[in-house]
């Protein structure tokens, strides 16, 4: 059934001359996502949409029109679900965040990045931090760091995304409420748990297999990571700020553990590696895409 909000928003459109390949885009995500920011987008003009396809040939205009409407509908539903869940005192951040000029900015060239990319895994990570950047001041770390983040996501590949998120579950998140646990045997089985939860969905193909010394140069590139001559250690790194008192693993006590072994085989290059706070955003919305979670992000 075609509805008012539907109508009104169509309407904006027809209003502002849209390109009915563009009306065909936008109006795609309308129903059941965020009609008020569909409106705000079209309000704002959607014209470098036309611009972006017309001048192409036929069949990459109908590719980019494809990728697209994927992302456009992927980033509507996005927004109206931060809509419900944003605390009301969040509420005028996000208003003026959808009013700033820079997310103008940062949601075309993200919808324009998003033409040239049928990329699952890439249009989640420009609509997460899109989602982001609009619940964040302007000059927020969020903010800026989202807004450089996603003027790279199309340069990194799918293992390069994928490193940066193992890369930052191993050495900047862990839980916020670590936990006391004087019994080492509970502890260890707890900790080795925590790890496989955190790990294993980030690793289910063997793209990191094939990490080569190329991958962690162009990631530095990007300034996605630093690359320093010392290096951690891993046993070390895996078993802080997870309980209290510090439990020591060691090799034996991971040998069954397949992430483990994964993360011992990648180590020369992870462990000369610290994320940047670009390569740490993308990391962090990766991995919580995977693990469908959410990970508190307090800059």
């Amino acid at each position: 059934m075609f509805s008012y909000k539907q109508g009104l928003t169509l309407k904006l459109l027809k209003e502002i001359n849209m390109d009915p390949m563009t009306s065909l885009v936008i109006s795609s995500a309308i129903g059941g996502a965020a009609g008020s920011f569909i409106t705000e987008l079209s309000s704002n003009g959607f014209k470098w949409l036309c611009d972006l396809v017309t001048a192409q040939s036929p069949e990459m205009q109908e590719i980019a029109k494809n990728n697209m409407e994927n992302f456009v509908t992927r980033l509507a539903q996005r927004v109206e679900r931060l809509e419900k869940e944003i605390p009301a005192d969040k509420s005028e951040i996000f208003q003026n965040a959808l009013n700033h000029p820079s997310s103008a900015l940062l949601i075309k060239n993200a919808i324009i990045d998003s033409a040239t990319t049928d990329n699952e895994d890439k249009h989640e990570l420009l609509s997460e931090l899109i989602a982001h950047r609009l619940t964040a001041n302007a000059d927020d770390m969020i903010a800026l760091a989202g807004g450089a983040a996603c003027s790279i996501v199309n340069s990194l590949s799918s293992r390069q995304i994928k490193l940066l998120s193992v890369l930052t579950s191993i050495k900047d998140i862990r839980p916020l409420n670590v936990l006391e646990i004087n019994d080492e045997a509970v502890a260890k089985d707890y900790l080795i748990q925590w790890w496989h939860k955190s790990i294993n969905p980030l690793i289910t193909d063997s793209a990191l297999v094939n990490t080569t010394a190329l991958d962690y140069e162009h990631l530095a590139a990007m300034g996605c990571i630093r690359i320093s001559i010392g290096t951690s250690n891993l046993l070390e790194t895996i078993s802080l700020g997870i309980t209290k008192p510090v439990i020591n693993l060691s090799e034996q006590d991971l040998i069954n553990e397949n992430w483990f072994q994964l993360i011992k085989s990648q180590w020369e290059g992870l462990g000369h590696a610290t994320s940047s706070s670009i390569g740490r955003i993308i990391g962090i919305l990766h991995r919580d895409a995977k693990l469908k979670s959410t990970t508190t992000i307090n800059w």
